[in-house]
């Protein structure tokens, strides 16, 4: 009976069997489904790309329009209450790097969930991303527990002009940071289209061949 088994094998690793009464027909079965296999990968690696590209491309372009509005509203609050342009000169130094973290954690958990999307739970990228976000966690924990360094109002003796200062710049430091993030995987995806044109998907480890024992 003639067959064709397909076997997925530790490290990624797919094996195609052909059994027929010829030689020749068993090697040719063999050599399609290997190509079948690499055509559909490289379509779905192809398929993924285009979804990737398409969201983060909407991403970059909301970020540059949020990046954009936030600064423009810092700079006209600024403007308008006659402010310094350096945060620590009105809020002082411990609350600007307080809002500061504040603001790169949500830009760090907003990369978090991108990435999620297309990567894996094991993916080193996405772990280091992981570990970002802890670190981030345990430095704002220690601005705000009571041992830290003064330099200048907590936020319970904010005026009301001071807090919203401290809102402008934790929403422009968050947009900032945010259109960093989408700014660089863009440049990440673009490599992965180069890379996707260029290099194959599946690479034949072993070459299609008759065994000679059957």
């Amino acid at each position: 009976e003639d067959r064709v088994d397909v076997e997925s094998l530790p490290g990624g690793v797919i094996e195609i069997k052909a059994t027929t009464h010829d030689a020749d027909e068993s090697l040719r079965l063999t050599q399609a489904y290997a190509a079948a296999i690499a055509e559909r990968f490289k379509r779905l690696n192809e398929e993924q790309l285009t979804t990737k590209r398409s969201l983060i491309d909407t991403r970059f372009r909301e970020a540059a329009t949020r990046l954009a509005q936030a600064q423009a509203t810092l700079d006209q609050f600024r403007s308008r209450n006659r402010l310094s342009a350096i945060p620590e000169a009105e809020l002082g130094a411990a609350l600007t790097v307080r809002t500061g973290l504040e603001a790169q954690l949500q830009a760090k958990m907003v990369e978090l969930d991108t990435l999620r999307r297309f990567l894996g739970p094991e993916n080193p990228r996405l772990l280091g991303v992981q570990s970002e976000v802890r670190e981030l966690r345990n430095r704002l924990a220690q601005s705000i527990a009571p041992a830290a360094t003064p330099g200048g109002p907590n936020a319970g003796e904010l005026t009301a002009l001071s807090s919203q200062y401290v809102n402008l710049y934790r929403d422009y430091v968050f947009a900032q940071s945010v259109y960093q993030i989408y700014t660089r995987i863009s440049e990440e995806v673009a490599v992965e289209e180069l890379s996707g044109r260029t290099a194959a998907t599946v690479q034949v480890i072993e070459a299609p061949r008759v065994d000679a024992g059957r």
